[in-house]
């Protein structure tokens, strides 16, 4: 019963996310969802906007996926327990302190459970998240937890790498856009050979095919980074997020061609998004003052925005309708019924 409890409220509370990533974002799109086999599946995305990248995928996946996300989110108890029922677990590093790290092998032991029944895992192979459009090395973590499972099962179930590639419009903007690419898989069953006679040079081989596929999927903008991004954002504006077609324009760019500009937002859809704005001018206050006064990493700023918003706005919703009740019929259902429509207006029709 406590499982079936446990499930429940995990699916529930997914789709609760789910809607409010729907209104948070301009556009979610997803690609590639054919590159995603059956059975154990590790999913390896780049890691650009902290665990707003777990959310996206947790979300729009038929898999119950578990993830490993740093041990430093979990600091704060209302984070530790939302994403410990998204099914999020700690992994510690060295700068969490040497001795928290044998903290890990009680984690990855798990993952390889997780795994070996039929489960599927989320690493960031990075190793940290950068709000930079590119891809740095990998780290040898994620290759340990993989291989370390295979020889688990002694080799005997083949597990995938699914390697994905996250474009966001504006990493910290609500109304931006947001694209999550699943590229093709990676058998793990075919580096067995390798990892017999050499683990190194197979754990190796396996980070460079992820970046390589996971790179395909990214837009990735060399230096000078700053003006080149500038540039592009300008040219590209929330189309960004199209990597084959916006890395054209980044080499137009480095070759010095003159690009025309992003039209601007048209009078319409400027007048409706303000309206959204109004309508939830004090949700949206209080939001971007917590995250303002206590979130000093603007890295987890979209994170936190999303975390706080889907519990947020209803409150306020709510509370607004009470106050509204004396003098007005179904205050609730109409102050709802506005307030959601403001919130779409904004998020959907305003510029990212």
């Amino acid at each position: 019963m406590g499982r079936l409890i446990q499930r429940v409220w995990f699916l529930g509370l997914r789709l609760y996310v789910k809607v409010g990533l729907y209104f948070y974002f301009k556009e979610i799109q997803i690609l590639g969802r054919e590159n995603v086999p059956t059975g154990p599946v590790i999913f390896t995305p780049n890691h650009q906007n902290a665990f707003m990248d777990a959310l996206v995928l947790i979300c729009h996946s038929e898999k119950e996926i578990h993830s490993m996300v740093r041990a430093s989110v979990f600091n704060q108890p209302f984070l530790a327990w939302l994403l410990g029922t998204l099914n999020m677990m700690p992994v510690f590093r060295i700068r969490d302190g040497y001795q928290s790290l044998g903290r890990n092998e009680a984690v990855f032991q798990r993952c390889y459970s997780l795994l070996q029944s039929g489960k599927s895992l989320l690493i960031f192979p990075e190793g940290n998240h950068d709000l930079h459009r590119r891809i740095p090395p990998l780290s040898k973590g994620f290759t340990r937890v993989t291989f370390g499972a295979m020889e688990g099962n002694e080799w005997q179930q083949n597990i995938h790498v699914v390697p994905i590639g996250f474009n966001y419009s504006r990493h910290t903007k609500a109304g931006s856009r947001v694209r999550m690419t699943f590229c093709p898989p990676i058998p793990l069953l075919d580096y067995r050979d390798e990892y017999s006679e050499n683990p190194v040079k197979a754990a190796q081989a396996l980070k460079e095919t992820t970046a390589q596929r996971m790179s395909q999927a990214l837009v990735q903008i060399p230096e000078p980074y700053d003006e080149i991004e500038e540039k592009l954002i300008a040219t590209c504006g929330d189309q960004i997020i199209s990597s084959k077609e916006t890395n054209i324009v980044i080499q137009q760019i480095v070759n010095g061609e003159e690009l025309p500009p992003n039209p601007p937002l048209g009078r319409l859809k400027f007048f409706l998004s303000q309206l959204g704005y109004i309508a939830n001018i004090l949700p949206v206050s209080i939001m971007r003052g917590i995250v303002a006064k206590y979130i000093p990493d603007i890295m987890f700023h979209a994170s936190m925005k999303i975390a706080i918003g889907i519990f947020l706005f209803p409150l306020v919703y709510w509370l607004e309708g009470l106050l509204l009740s004396p003098y007005l019929t179904y205050a609730n259902t109409v102050v709802f019924s506005v307030s959601l429509c403001g919130v779409l207006l904004y998020n959907k029709l305003r510029r990212s």
